[in-house]
């Protein structure tokens, strides 16, 4: 059922070359020709798929997903293999995971009135009286930590989702309660970026809903309560015969971007090619920044730095607001909100 125009052993190799620690960007596929269709988005695959472990039937995981990809009539534009030493480089790991990042290294100050609300909800005081730290503050402040152990403590504790991007758990450590912020986050970076480690990107295209590529195609981000049928779903469930040590929320071997905004943003992020060009590729390379030019002239900062604006009574940030919402409505919003 795979697409025949995808080289299909050509992904495969390119795929072992990067396990051998190649920092070379291989193009494994390219169609200029087809017409982008309604919703334009960021696919790619994760490293607990792609890393190097006899025991992963690789052939049999790319032939599931490339097979749920044509199911569900998605259309690919490009296929690129990115290796571990890449995104290392240009820090496009810590660049994609933007807002959990940024909360693991700054910690307290990132914290928004929806997420000082909530620490006060679950934890019962004011964050103004509780020592609050990301998790990479964290592994400054306390050295006996690295990013493996931090996320040891952080499976075992209870964790609570403060907001967008911002999850927090309550530790001790010796005489001192720490509220620890995304402690998970410093082993994520690690678990892309080791040598050996690739993701492979695809800039997709689909007539579908952008509600329905999340949850009927990805599915949600816990695999085990994603939709059935979803591909995350069918990773999980088919784990074992497909030699996947795990597929878990924290691994949950794909990624779909969220919105059309933010979908833009990573377009453009994981289609250049940095080494080559030493540049990030223009928005008019992609539908949706040819729209918002169209309209704006340029790209509104607001959407470069995806600022929280005040819509219906809340501040809000513009990728949280234009999730799993269609680009022809998103832009409409856009128009409405920043013109």
């Amino acid at each position: 059922m795979i697409s025949s125009s995808v080289p299909f052993e050509k992904l495969l190799n390119s795929i072992a070359e990067a396990q051998t620690s190649s920092s070379d960007i291989r193009t494994i596929y390219s169609d200029t020709k087809s017409e982008f269709l309604k919703n334009n988005a960021l696919f790619f695959i994760k490293p607990e798929i792609t890393r190097e472990d006899p025991n992963i039937r690789l052939r049999e995981v790319l032939t599931l997903i490339l097979d749920k990809i044509t199911e569900n009539q998605l259309r690919i534009h490009s296929i690129r293999v990115l290796p571990a030493a890449y995104l290392k480089k240009h820090d496009l790991i810590r660049r994609h995971y933007g807002v959990i990042s940024q909360v693991a290294a700054e910690g307290k100050k990132t914290l928004g009135d929806e997420a000082l609300c909530r620490f006060k909800e679950v934890f019962g005081l004011e964050a103004d009286e509780a020592k609050i730290m990301g998790g990479l503050e964290f592994m400054e402040a306390y050295p006996f930590f690295n990013a493996h152990s931090l996320d040891c403590l952080w499976q075992n504790g209870q964790n609570h989702k403060l907001a967008g991007g911002t999850y927090a758990e309550k530790w001790r450590i010796d005489l001192e309660t720490v509220y620890v912020l995304n402690a998970f986050h410093p082993k994520q970076l690690e678990h892309f970026t080791q040598p050996g480690r690739c993701i492979v990107v695809m800039n997709i295209s689909a007539d579908k809903d952008w509600t329905d590529l999340r949850n009927r195609f990805a599915g949600a981000t816990n695999p085990r309560k994603a939709m059935p049928g979803s591909l995350r779903n069918e990773l999980y469930l088919q784990a074992q015969k497909l030699g996947l040590a795990e597929i878990s929320q924290s691994y949950n071997g794909i990624h779909l971007s969220a919105g059309p905004v933010e979908a833009l943003l990573e377009l453009q992020r994981f289609e250049s090619d940095l080494d080559r060009d030493n540049c990030l590729l223009p928005f008019e390379s992609f539908p949706f920044g040819q729209q918002l030019l169209k309209v704006f002239g340029q790209i509104p900062l607001e959407i470069l730095h995806n600022q929280k604006l005040s819509y219906q009574g809340k501040q809000i940030s513009l990728f949280d607001l234009t999730e799993e919402m269609n680009t022809s409505d998103a832009l409409l919003l856009l128009q409405d909100l920043l013109k």
